[in-house]
């Protein structure tokens, strides 16, 4: 019964299921019967707003799902371009080592 409230069923036939419920189905008279026709009735009344709502809400999940892929395709490109800059500079670095190296070298030759 919980669930149900949570879709919103009406309270009255809430409390009404509970009888024809609980009672096995030969056991079940017309009233009975009757009630859980209109439990039948009401939650396929909320399936289809449910169904409805989902295929409204489709395209701004599609588009959701689009600039999502925008984002990631971005970062990931943006994260291959920082590590080759990355790279680069450490590269850059050795050379700079390299040539600091043979300058002094140079220095020391030309002394």
């Amino acid at each position: 019964a919980k669930q149900l409230k949570a879709v919103q069923i009406e309270d009255s036939l809430l409390e009404a299921m509970e009888l024809p419920l609980l009672k096995k189905p030969e056991k079940r008279g017309r009233f009975d019967a009757v009630i859980l026709e209109q439990l039948d009735l009401q939650l396929s009344e909320k399936d289809l707003a449910f169904e409805s709502k989902l295929k409204e809400a489709a395209p701004a999940k599609e588009e959701r799902a689009a600039a999502m892929k925008a984002a990631q395709d971005a970062h990931d490109t943006a994260k291959e371009a920082s590590e080759a800059a990355a790279e680069e500079l450490k590269a850059v670095k050795e050379a700079e080592t390299a040539a600091k190296a043979s300058s002094s070298e140079a220095h020391r030759a030309a002394k």
